[in-house]
């Protein structure tokens, strides 16, 4: 009986694999809200458990880059960091992304800054910053 129902589970997620459903990886991903620097200085709602993704306009070519500033890991993870290039132009712009794991409840300030990281006693060129309440 145990063997009967493992091998109709199996069945069923290979048929939601296979035909391209994307049911059961929305169901195995976590809820995601994604800002860009349209939200700067705005707040940010999460509940635990969801991802926040912050993206940003960024040309490391030039050597500058966004790097976290503040945030409360306790509250906010940062998981992950990537970088979509906009074309396939050596030196092309494109977005830099940040994955934050909401933990628990809170609030924290999110302050990103950019800069080129060697150059010390110098304004960032750009700041980016939210306040994200998780619930």
């Amino acid at each position: 009986m145990r063997k009967a129902l493992l091998l109709t589970l199996l069945a069923a997620v290979t048929v939601f694999a296979v035909s391209g459903c994307d049911l059961l990886e929305r169901w195995l991903t976590p809820p995601e809200q994604r800002v860009d620097e349209t939200a700067n200085g705005g707040q940010v709602f999460l509940q635990v458990g969801e991802t926040l993704v912050v993206a940003l306009a960024s040309n490391p070519s030039t050597g500058y880059k966004w790097e976290i500033a503040e945030v409360d890991s306790m509250v906010l993870k940062l998981t992950k960091e990537d970088f979509k290039v906009d074309s396939d132009l050596v030196g092309a712009p494109g977005t830099q992304l940040f994955f934050f794991d909401a933990l628990k409840i809170g609030q924290t300030s999110l302050q990103l800054v950019y800069h080129r990281p060697w150059e010390t006693g110098v304004e960032p060129a750009d700041t980016f910053s939210i306040t994200v309440e998780v619930k």
